[in-house]
């Protein structure tokens, strides 16, 4: 994505400094790129370029936790639900949440798929990547919780509501 202010990727960088045996990986570009490296440092930070969805999809099982730490900026953002969220689930990785993000920290509570925080509360989010990174059994817990958020909302699953609510849009426009 793109490295700006309101990703919440400052807090996560900050967090991490207090982290020294974890490694961030970021994906894609933008301004805040040189305040991620002076915050994590240039050992412990991987800046990937954008990445196209094929290459994402096999990335993505090799991480340990996705972070998902947008502020809710937006009225759109608040209410906001990240495709990245299906994308961690669909690889069996647990999620950090921005809570202010209503529907994805709802979706990570409920099937217990990682831990919602705000991304304003360094400690919140240092207490969560320690329990995520270094709780064996914690990281268990959110790995099964990814896994039960894809079963319950995988393409396959929800491709019926999808179409059914749709589908008399897609019939009166070819009408």
């Amino acid at each position: 994505g793109l490295f700006r202010e309101g990703r919440g990727l400052l807090p996560l960088a900050d967090a991490m400094r207090q982290l020294p045996e974890a490694a961030l990986v970021c994906i894609g570009e933008g301004p805040l790129k040189r305040d991620l490296r002076e915050r994590v440092g240039t050992q412990r930070l991987h800046l990937l370029p954008f990445t196209p969805p094929d290459t994402l999809r096999r990335l993505t099982p090799d991480a340990t936790l996705g972070a998902i730490l947008a502020r809710p900026l937006t009225e759109s953002l608040r209410m906001g639900l990240p495709n990245k969220l299906f994308e961690y689930a669909a690889a069996g990785v647990p999620t950090l949440a921005g809570a202010g993000i209503e529907p994805l920290a709802a979706l990570v509570r409920e099937f217990g798929a990682g831990c919602a925080v705000d991304p304003d509360d360094e400690s919140a989010v240092l207490g969560a990547l320690r329990e995520a990174l270094f709780d064996a059994d914690a990281l268990g817990r959110f790995r099964e919780g990814a896994r039960a958020l894809h079963r319950a909302h995988s393409w396959e699953r929800e491709r019926e509501t999808f179409l059914t609510a749709f589908s008399p849009l897609l019939d009166a426009v070819v009408a």
